[in-house]
């Protein structure tokens, strides 16, 4: 029996389409017909809409290595850190604290002396800071 014979049908929409036809929709996770995969939609099919695929977490059926489960929880932290300057004023002395965008290091900084000249751990060059706030 060939593969173009078969039908199966649809998880997301419930139509029936031909096996080869289906495709793996990288938002949906699952493989789909080819109406689904496309975007196209007729009147009477309950397509879910991907707003509501991407804030949901990942299906209970999938399940994750803990090598990538580990990247995605850092490139989350990583996109929770503001992406502003990296100085900060330190009280009663006209030192900065500086962190380090390479190795997150923080240190202080004095402006006028230009001193440290570079991060103390990754020997990073510090930016000039604009002194007078």
């Amino acid at each position: 029996m060939a593969l173009s014979s078969i039908k199966i049908k649809c998880r997301n929409c419930g139509r029936e389409a031909v096996a080869d036809e289906f495709k793996l929709h990288h938002k949906l996770r699952m493989v789909v017909c080819p109406t689904c995969y496309y975007g196209r939609s007729t009147s009477g099919s309950p397509m879910t809409s991907s707003s509501s695929v991407l804030s949901s977490s990942a299906p209970s059926s999938v399940k994750m290595s803990a090598a990538a489960q580990e990247s995605m929880e850092r490139l989350a932290r990583l996109k929770q850190e503001p992406a502003g300057t990296s100085y900060k004023p330190v009280s009663n002395s006209d030192d900065v604290q500086y962190k380090c965008p390479d190795c997150k290091y923080v240190f202080r900084h004095d402006p006028y002396r230009k001193y440290p000249s570079q991060c103390p751990y990754c020997s990073k060059a510090v930016p000039r800071v604009r002194i007078g706030w």
